[in-house]
């Protein structure tokens, strides 16, 4: 569910304390205040009350408002609290011998996450081990940079209208929703070669340790009698460029679905107007399941794509408008597995670019010393 998005990220960080072969930690739902009677009666056969560990309390919008541990069961915990505004429990539950790891993690999740109903611990922090983030927590950043940047008056324009520095714009926010993650983030850093990389992740030396590109692709780009998205290639010169780097590489790919286009948009500079137009009447939901379905054909055997097969369904605020045409977002973040070789990202885009595009990559790829 959306609103577990932070705390699977923080868990995913606290396993690393653990020992690999530790069992998995994942939370599941547990009661919902606007449930009748009888539905509750029905859950108590179904959710793991009678269990220990660590209970979460969120609002209505999916706001987590406190954090606490059963070191019984749930049953002689959760119902003794009193938290205005809640609407959702959900639990993580742990096995007896696992049980004092509920204590650990309790503490380790109000400390990182300082949830605003709990007062003990949420003055200390505990250090990331990580500095480098997971497709997983590029994937939130993004996310909550796009729910961020949906309120600023220029976040259609600057979207939709030609001449716009629109993939700078987004780095720049999704930068800083990575740097209120913990990480240490420089965008637009030169590489070293002449270029520059979209999102660098440092480290506390200011070594770079992971580079990440971000991509906007629109509906309107995916050929009505082809499959796969026009543009799509262009991810593996970006992987290219960065691949004498010596660091892992990301990149955020944004997928834009026209749902309305102004009659006079040619005439308000939206970019690629005409093709805009004749995209936004056609299925949107289809659109973005069919680019979803050639990311996983085209990168799923050399990134680890989140999420994973299926369409990123835009939700609330991530809707671009301006002037009389408004714009859906989906977002995935791609992730280059590090036995991928400048050889074989070479050969699939031979494969997936026209022969004209192909020749002006690797001329710009050559001349910026990749194959050097």
């Amino acid at each position: 569910m959306d609103r577990w998005k932070t705390v699977e990220i923080e868990i995913e960080d606290f396993r690393g304390y653990l020992a690999p072969d530790f069992p998995p930690i994942l939370v599941v739902e547990g009661y919902d205040f606007s449930w009748s009677q009888e539905r509750y009666k029905k859950s108590r056969k179904e959710r793991p009350y009678q269990r220990c560990g660590v209970y979460l309390f969120y609002d209505d919008a999916g706001t987590l408002l406190y954090v606490g541990k059963a070191l019984w069961t749930f049953d002689k915990r959760i119902w003794t609290h009193q938290i205005d505004g809640a609407r959702y429990i959900d639990l993580i539950c742990f096995d007896e011998r696992h049980a004092p790891f509920a204590l650990a993690l309790e503490e380790f999740l109000i400390r990182r996450l300082k949830p605003g109903v709990n007062t003990h611990g949420v003055g200390y922090d505990v250090p990331r081990q990580l500095r480098i983030p997971s497709v997983q927590q590029t994937h939130l950043a993004a996310d909550n940079a796009l729910a961020s940047a949906s309120k600023e008056t220029e976040f259609g324009e600057m979207l939709m209208v030609s001449g716009r520095p629109r993939e700078v714009w987004l780095s720049r926010r999704i930068g800083s929703a990575l740097e209120s993650m913990g990480f240490v983030i420089e965008v637009e850093r030169r590489d070293g070669h002449g270029g520059r990389i979209d999102i660098a992740v440092l480290d506390a030396s200011r070594t770079l340790t992971c580079a990440i590109e971000v991509k906007l692709y629109c509906c309107y780009d995916i050929p009505k009698k082809e499959s796969k998205h026009a543009h799509i290639w262009n991810t593996y010169p970006d992987f290219m460029k960065r691949s004498r780097l010596g660091v892992p590489l990301q990149q955020i790919v944004l997928f834009g679905v026209f749902t309305e286009v102004s009659p006079d948009a040619v005439e308000k500079g939206i970019h690629s107007a005409k093709a805009a137009q004749a995209s936004a009447r056609r299925n949107a939901a289809e659109r973005s399941a069919q680019f979803a379905a050639d990311l996983d054909a085209e990168f799923g055997g050399c990134c680890s794509i989140y999420p994973s097969h299926a369409p990123d369904t835009p939700k609330v605020g991530r809707r671009a408008s301006f002037d009389g045409t408004s714009m859906d977002l989906s977002v995935w973040v791609l992730g280059l597995n590090a036995d991928v070789s400048l050889e074989e990202l070479q050969k699939a885009l031979r494969r997936r670019a026209t022969d004209h595009w192909y020749r002006r990559s690797m001329e710009d790829l050559t001349r910026k010393g990749c194959f050097a």
